[in-house]
């Protein structure tokens, strides 16, 4: 739904703000902003949202909270989807407004149920630790579920974990199918890049749970997570290419492994890197 009545200004106002959007991509932020601030005038709700997206980073004019605010929430209220959670922030973590964990919690539902999947997955997070309101495990199973439908790599990653640790399911057939359902989840979530999923199928191929077990399956999923930033598989990764498990034995590739644990603060990764430069 539009602010707007008026075929005509509506149509002129889709133009500019295709404009601006263009402009913006090539970062010509001055030029966007203006185009996104006239439609944004004349009432229309995605321009009002990239106004206020302008606004939150001071590209193309001065940066101020209290307007990007503003901006946000009347583009909210003109259904822009992505606005109800920039808007939702701004009440959860008071910015340009005072914090309002209701508001924060209406306005994140309002961008969930509308298939917004950012929103979805802060209210699982919300729910499980009671952040926004008390704590409800249902309502938390729910949003990560609809989440993961979505391919939400941590709601992935989350709903996994439930169906691992789902002991209450009887009969043969329901459990091989739950173990299919969780093998597949962590294989998603670990292929668009969550490390916990990506450590759990090292793990699962390391002790031959769920699959069969494969040291070479299990070095590649460490090094995904590894080459994402993890410590802990940092330093196994390292472990694998100084004791050949997985991997060729190399010991300039062990060093440089421990080496960079090292950098993230690991007492092991120091420990066997200077072992190595001995």
């Amino acid at each position: 739904k539009s602010f707007i009545n008026n075929p005509a200004i509506l149509a002129y106002s889709f133009k500019i703000t295709t404009e601006g959007r263009n402009l913006y991509r090539e970062k010509e932020y001055a030029r966007a902003f203006d185009k996104f601030h006239e439609a944004a005038a004349l009432g229309y709700p995605d321009a009002m949202f990239y106004t206020g997206v302008c606004y939150t980073n001071g590209e193309g004019v001065e940066q101020s909270s209290e307007k990007a605010f503003r901006m946000f929430r009347a583009a909210a209220n003109g259904k822009n989807i992505p606005a109800m959670h920039n808007l939702a922030n701004c009440y959860m973590q008071g910015i340009g407004t005072l914090k309002n964990d209701a508001q924060a919690l209406r306005w994140y539902t309002a961008a969930a149920d509308s298939g917004f999947v950012r929103s979805m997955s802060v209210l699982a997070k919300s729910y499980e630790d009671g952040i926004l309101s008390e704590k409800s495990p249902e309502k938390a199973i729910e949003w990560y579920k609809r989440a993961a439908e979505k391919e939400e790599p941590y709601a992935m990653y989350k709903v996994a974990r439930m169906h691992e640790h789902n002991d209450s399911v009887e009969g043969k057939k329901k459990k091989e199918l739950r173990e299919s359902e969780t093998i597949k989840l962590y294989t998603r979530a670990a292929e668009l890049r969550n490390v916990q999923a990506q450590m759990k199928l090292a793990e699962f191929y390391g002790n031959g749970r769920y699959v069969k077990k494969d040291k070479k399956k299990r070095f590649e999923w460490l090094q995904h997570a590894a080459g994402n930033g993890l410590m802990e598989a940092q330093e196994l990764v390292a472990e694998c290419y100084e004791k050949g498990r997985g991997a060729e034995h190399n010991d300039k590739k062990a060093y440089q492994w421990y080496k960079r644990a090292a950098a993230q603060g690991s007492e092991y990764g120091k420990i066997k890197a200077k072992e190595f430069e001995l």
